[in-house]
């Protein structure tokens, strides 16, 4: 993996553990303020990974 800082990525606490052409591993320590009201991961920061992966173009 190259060094290109994820800044959002960073803020919500993902590490990237694997980054390839073909795949791309990211952990979270979840949190309370991950959370949404009924106590599930909220959507947005499934999303934000998915999308901030698919917007690198690799």
């Amino acid at each position: 993996m190259n060094d290109v800082r994820l800044p959002f990525l960073e803020h919500i606490g993902a590490v990237v553990e694997e980054l390839s052409r073909d795949r791309a591993i990211l952990s979270i320590d979840i949190k309370d303020y991950h959370l949404q009201h009924l106590g599930f991961v909220h959507g947005g920061v499934i999303s934000s990974a998915i999308l901030e992966r698919n917007h690198r173009g690799d």
